[in-house]
């Protein structure tokens, strides 16, 4: 946090510190006033994260044919953001993900299998 004085009056910023009593205030150099303003400015560095989704279904069929993920994902062992791409093609009986470190690129997971072999993952873990 920055904290800024300046004169009340004119607007002029004060080399004096937020703290000083109101008997012991410089004058203003430009007005004279010992009126202040007090400013604290707080400046907050923000990133955006995306990622993209895409399903792919054929009419009158629940379950999609094809899911892709590709963006920023929470790794959960290390709790980072990292690169992941993710397809699920059920047409194909293919299970592919890919999760990178994104500064590194080192590959942290790397599966690439039969949809059919991919058991006990997500949803269907066993209680």
């Amino acid at each position: 946090m920055v904290d800024i004085v300046k004169c009340n009056k004119c607007g002029g910023v004060i080399n004096e510190a937020s703290d000083v009593a109101l008997a012991k205030r410089i004058p203003c150099p430009s007005c004279g006033s010992t009126s202040r303003l007090f400013e604290k400015s707080l400046i907050i560095k923000v990133g955006i994260v995306t990622s993209n989704k895409m399903k792919g279904k054929h009419a009158n069929e629940k379950k999609p044919f094809i899911e892709e993920f590709s963006g920023k994902d929470l790794f959960r062992k290390t709790g980072q953001l990292m690169d992941k791409i993710r397809v699920i093609d059920r047409g194909n009986d293919l299970y592919q993900e890919i999760v990178t470190e994104p500064r590194t690129g080192i590959v942290i997971r790397s599966c690439i299998e039969p949809l059919s072999k991919h058991t006990e993952h997500g949803s269907a873990k066993k209680p």
